[in-house]
């Protein structure tokens, strides 16, 4: 399958891994990465280990990067995109304050 705008798929450190789940947690979330200033990838290594360092999260899985033409404002650099599926017990509301 080709997507619009995707240039190609690369890897990473951390970009892609897979973990077993845990039971010890309550919820899982989907994390979205992106960014088109500096190194993309390096910034998202350094977030995946912080995050997997902390142990009110569980890193279950990452995806390795797609890389894809800018829009809209197309006078800028190509994004890098990544999804990280956590686990932790914290609510959502929680989550998305320590995330912002």
């Amino acid at each position: 399958m080709r997507l619009a705008g995707a240039r190609k798929i690369v890897k990473s450190r951390f970009c892609p891994s897979f973990f077993e789940k845990r039971d010890e947690f309550k919820y899982e979330a989907l994390v979205g990465m992106g960014g088109n200033i500096g190194d993309s990838a390096k910034r998202f290594d350094k977030f995946i280990r912080a995050i997997s360092e902390d142990r009110r999260f569980h890193v279950v899985e990452v995806s390795p990067i797609l890389i894809n033409a800018a829009f809209g404002y197309e006078a800028q650099d190509d994004f890098s995109n990544a999804v990280i599926n956590l686990q932790t017990s914290m609510s959502p509301r929680n989550l998305l304050k320590i995330l912002g």
